[in-house]
């Protein structure tokens, strides 16, 4: 059995870095590209009740508020949770719901929701496919699953990193990051292949603000995201 204390431990150095004093939020505005993407599947589905785990501060939030009629963010973090109230609130989003819930045990009903957009928190888990075996569960069958993990080419890669395993770090002695090739990145999603079909794998890069008490420089990610469909 995986030693889950980095996973614990990690959710408590999360929320204490969402507490700031310089921005108003930890990642900046600008969401991250592939949201549209998950959104334009979503919506092909004819969704209409969406989840965003982990929601974070809410960078991500508009995108989806903005085309369907309910969004869950959902988040381990209070102190995130917070924020991405606080921007709801200010963009006037009378459809978005926020609660706290852990990403291996949501505690959703089966198929809750018509889509669910994972974003940046697969690659910092030590058990990722069974985290991803939970999302598919609250996903209605015939739906869709987006979710990222880090590349070996994203530019942090290693930076202010203690090797700890196999492209496994630990950054700033805080947070456990690890990397993925694409045969890796399949290998993942192959682990769920008999609850949903792998609809698309390919990478994504983008340019990350600086962000208070973790990156306080701009700096460019790339992942590999995939896409699945639950299975019917």
């Amino acid at each position: 059995m995986t030693d889950l204390n980095l996973d614990v431990i990690g959710k408590v150095r999360w929320n204490d870095s969402y507490v700031l004093t310089e921005q108003p939020n930890l990642w900046g505005d600008p969401p991250v590209p592939f949201v549209t993407t998950a959104a334009d599947y979503f919506a092909g589905d004819g969704a209409q009740t969406v989840l965003d785990l982990p929601v974070g501060d809410g960078r991500n939030l508009p995108e989806l508020a903005e085309r369907f009629s309910t969004v869950v963010g959902a988040d381990s973090s209070d102190n995130a949770i917070g924020i991405a109230a606080g921007r709801a609130a200010a963009a006037g989003y009378r459809n978005v719901l926020l609660l706290k819930a852990d990403v291996y045990a949501t505690g959703f009903a089966d198929a809750s929701f018509d889509g669910v957009f994972c974003c940046d928190v697969l690659g910092h888990l030590q058990e990722p496919a069974r985290a991803i075996r939970e999302l598919l569960r609250i996903t209605r069958p015939g739906h869709h699953l987006m979710a990222n993990v880090f590349a070996l080419e994203d530019s942090t890669r290693g930076v202010d990193m203690v090797p700890i395993g196999d492209e496994t770090y630990l950054f700033d002695d805080r947070f456990y990051f690890r990397f993925y090739d694409k045969s890796a990145a399949k290998e993942l999603v192959d682990e769920v292949e008999d609850a949903a079909d792998l609809v698309a794998l390919e990478p994504v890069t983008w340019t990350e603000p600086p962000h208070e008490g973790y990156r306080e420089y701009e700096h460019e990610h790339v992942s590999w995201l995939f896409t699945l469909r639950k299975h019917t």
